[in-house]
């Protein structure tokens, strides 16, 4: 009886641990830029994951918080099916030995939380970096991925994505409707203002 349970439990915390493994993802890729496109550290990076399989929602998501540790990115029509996972170590540093010896380069995102009930393998993965640190409001982030970057078997370690050169963080992250309305009322004082002034 007590092998039993003993199996029984084994089997529960082996199914488990199938379901929430850790992916390690090399990115070996060095240049990650400004929007400039001056390569520069100190950049967080992460990866999104299209968990829809219908393409990447580029130059439409909202403001969202970079240094959180996964969520599914907003967009103006809600949350999009784009999973974004934060790692550990996510910022652009300079590497002095090859093959990147750069500024701005990315080595790896380790432990990406793998999560079969999000993620499965052959998902289409890019990476995302971003202008701005600000947790909040980033303004612009770039984008790039490869034609075969696709997420592999649960606890996989995925390397030599060199396939792709990044370059300056072009897209710009769109202000939340409010945000435009708060801009819009500040200049309508503003105006009301200067108006009065001259009268």
């Amino acid at each position: 009886m007590h092998l039993i349970k003993a199996l029984s439990l084994t089997c529960v915390l082996a199914s488990a641990s199938a379901l929430q493994a850790d992916m390690t993802i090399t990115f070996n890729l060095a240049g990650f830029g400004n929007t400039e496109g001056i390569p520069t550290n100190g950049m967080n990076f992460a990866i999104v994951a299209d968990t829809g399989g219908d393409g990447f929602a580029l130059g439409e998501y909202l403001a969202f918080d970079i240094t959180a540790n996964s969520q599914f990115l907003p967009t103006g029509g809600g949350l999009s099916d784009d999973l974004f996972l934060f790692g550990i170590n996510g910022l652009t540093s300079t590497v002095f030995a090859p093959p990147l010896s750069s500024n701005g380069a990315i080595g790896s995102i380790v432990n990406v939380p793998y999560d079969s009930l999000t993620l499965s393998p052959g998902m289409e993965f890019g990476l995302i970096w971003f202008d701005s640190n600000a947790a909040n409001e980033g303004d612009y982030y770039g984008f790039v991925r490869g034609i075969d970057w696709v997420l592999g078997s649960d606890g996989d370690a995925i390397s030599g994505l060199e396939s792709v050169v990044p370059g300056a963080a072009g897209y710009m992250i769109i202000p939340e409707p409010g945000t435009y309305a708060l801009a819009f009322g500040a200049g309508a004082l503003l105006w009301a203002s200067f108006r009065r002034r001259r009268a």
